[in-house]
């Protein structure tokens, strides 16, 4: 439980190509042996429901705090997606992110009643960014 019983919220918002799905495949693997009061978000539900509401910015804010009151009864939350930073698609168009903060805003906004916000951002080296996402 954190500090003095102060909810939490443990946003990973790491760019792609970046280890995100490695870091996500694990917290899921082992999110078994987290204590009951904390919740990993799996990746599959942030996609399908959270995300696609963050991200969206002609969505009402109070729509997105509704689809993530179900999980205020944890006292921390894990998410963990890194399309709310943008997509892939929009890099390669020479979009870098633009939208990443209001998202964050709009995620903290939605939260609420949450005091401690912590956003935790992966970068990687772009000799080896560059490629990756040619690749892809």
């Amino acid at each position: 439980m954190t500090e003095g019983g102060t909810r939490s919220v443990k946003l990973h918002l790491g760019a792609h190509k970046t280890a995100t799905t490695y870091l996500q495949q694990q917290l899921e693997l082992h999110s078994r042996n987290f204590e009951r009061c904390h919740h990993y978000l799996k990746l599959k539900e942030m996609r399908r429901v959270i995300t696609p509401l963050a991200v969206d910015k002609k969505q009402a804010t109070q729509v997105l705090s509704d689809a993530l009151s179900q999980y205020r009864s944890y006292q921390t939350l894990i998410l963990s997606d890194e399309n709310l930073l943008g997509t892939p698609r929009q890099l390669k168009a020479g979009t870098l992110y633009s939208g990443a903060e209001e998202t964050c805003i709009r995620l903290r906004e939605a939260l609420g009643s949450v005091v401690r916000y912590e956003v935790y951002f992966t970068i990687r080296d772009y000799r080896d960014f560059i490629p990756s996402m040619y690749c892809e």
